[in-house]
């Protein structure tokens, strides 16, 4: 007797899974008070991601090795796979001392958070605001107030502020906190490119020592 189950490809699947993510109420419980705006903490959707995933049979598979975080998604029913990558990004915080604030191990333990956070928004199409449009458009963060604060002094540019923002991602924080400022605006323009200039350069040189892996993925990550 033949069997005429049909057979569900892993793309239905996966867009059956992010369908009926999309129908849930989400809340946003990570919040950048510096930048102003809400954003989805891994456990804010990760619960639900794996509990549609699993209706679904579908696995996803997480590792970062040599710089490189995967996210590989597997079908129950057949040998099909999907492949998310992004390459890493240092998530080390510094002290009023210029000094590293936490410990290497915490270092590693946050980057393989925010890697994921990232994939697995990626997996799941979880969409929110987009803080770095929301940073430079919020009149509260604009440069006005702060250069009458310092009228001889040139203060960071937008340009300077998407481009800190690009580079330093979660560790604006942890950046403002060594700079004692309460917010980007508050730099000055000299200030920022040298902060620019130096976080460029340490990535060249880690570039130098050791060749990054070429990112491909089926997202534009």
């Amino acid at each position: 007797m033949t069997d005429n189950k049909q057979i569900v490809s892993i793309y239905e699947k996966l867009q059956n899974a992010r369908v009926q993510l999309n129908k849930e109420k989400l809340k946003k419980s990570g919040k950048n008070k510096f930048a102003g705006y809400e954003y989805f903490e891994l456990s804010d959707f990760m619960p639900k991601s794996d509990e549609l995933l699993l209706q679904n049979r579908l696995t996803p598979v997480f590792n970062f090795v040599d710089n490189l975080a995967t996210l590989v998604l597997h079908d129950w029913d057949s040998e099909s796979t999907i492949e998310f990558k992004t390459n890493g990004a240092d998530a080390t915080t510094f002290n009023r001392d210029g000094k590293p604030s936490n410990l290497e191990i915490q270092t590693l333990g946050s980057q393989h958070t925010y890697l994921k956070r990232y994939l697995y928004m990626h997996l799941m199409d979880v969409a929110e605001n987009d803080g770095l449009e929301i940073q430079t458009k919020n009149p509260e963060h604009q440069p006005k107030e702060q250069t009458k604060k310092h009228p001889s002094k040139e203060m960071i540019t937008k340009d300077q502020t998407t481009q800190i923002l690009e580079l330093f991602g979660e560790r604006v924080e942890g950046l403002l906190d060594f700079c004692k400022v309460e917010k980007l605006q508050d730099l000055t323009n000299a200030v920022a490119q040298q902060l620019i200039d130096k976080e460029l350069a340490t990535r060249n040189k880690k570039g130098q020592s050791s060749s990054e892996p070429k990112q491909q993925s089926i997202s534009d990550l």
